[in-house]
């Protein structure tokens, strides 16, 4: 597909935005009467999904809370998707107005040079794989997760007391683990951004395109208990769970110090179905 093409494409995806947000402010400000009414509605309604789909290509989707009133009171809704129900309101309040500036946002990125270069680069990489070669990808890293510290224990014996990597913090262990990753993997990426989730955004540690995996590593320190780390594999498996073309996550958690106290509870707990997307927590040494 040509540059003149994908242009195209890109273009009808902005009057796709256009027309859908022309459409909420209309029915956000009732700029309609009893005839056109039941159209607009209806207009919304069968374009939302496809703009949802074009918000999350542009990494546009923000998660949003809506509190009651103080006076009110009642239940805080966190991390709800304004594009489900987009028309309902919550204790008066109106998704619009957030869903408009995820559009404004999402046309920035689309009117972009990097974004047409981004879709230049993506038509041509390779044909998807099969199944089973992503589960025989999904196999091979949670074997290197697994077989992780032999290696960094191996990397400490060399020849003569010649300098080494220290693998001391988590860059270093993102670095070892990329390096083991080329072994088998060719499209390894690390520059992708994440949906916004609980009001932040962040870095992906690795994207394996082909076999739809995310990578997302940590390490361990004194400061960082098991109930941080807990709750940091929370965040992190909410917000990839709206990341678009992934459904594996895998949650790698090196712990030389065996700081963890119980974690194979851990990685019970949070391995499983997280609505579309399976996540393995894997945690080494002292992991199963």
């Amino acid at each position: 597909m040509d540059a003149p093409t994908l242009q195209k494409l890109i273009t009808e995806k902005i009057q796709l935005l256009s027309s859908f947000k022309t459409n909420i402010r209309r029915w956000f400000h009732g700029e309609y009467d009893n005839e056109s009414k039941s159209e607009i509605r209806s207009q919304i309604n069968r374009s939302v999904q496809q703009v949802r789909k074009v918000i999350l290509e542009t990494g546009c989707l923000k998660l949003i809370t809506i509190a009651p009133p103080p006076a009110i009171g009642g239940l805080i809704i966190h991390n709800l998707d304004p594009f489900n129900n987009v028309l309902e309101n919550y204790y008066g309040r109106s998704k619009i107005p957030a869903v408009e500036d995820m559009i404004d946002s999402a046309i920035g990125v689309l009117e972009s040079h990097d974004y047409l270069d981004h879709l230049l680069k993506s038509v041509e990489e390779p044909e998807e794989i099969t199944e089973q070669q992503k589960l025989k990808a999904l196999k091979r890293v949670l074997q290197l997760c697994r077989r992780f510290h032999l290696v960094t224990k191996q990397l400490q014996s060399r020849y003569s007391s010649r300098p080494t990597l220290m693998v001391q913090d988590e860059y270093d262990v993102q670095d070892l683990f990329g390096s083991l990753l080329r072994l088998d993997f060719d499209d390894i990426r690390k520059e992708e951004w994440t949906p916004s989730y609980a009001g932040k955004s962040a870095r992906v540690d690795f994207l394996l395109k082909r076999e739809n995996i995310i990578i997302e590593i940590k390490k361990t320190r004194a400061s960082l208990t098991a109930k941080e780390i807990g709750y940091q594999l929370l965040i992190d498996i909410g917000r990839y769970k709206v990341h678009p073309g992934y459904n594996t996550l895998i949650c790698f958690v090196y712990d030389p110090e065996g700081l963890i106290g119980n974690p194979a509870e851990l990685e019970d707990d949070l391995s499983g179905l997280h609505d579309r997307i399976s996540v393995h927590v894997v945690i080494t040494p002292s992991g199963s």
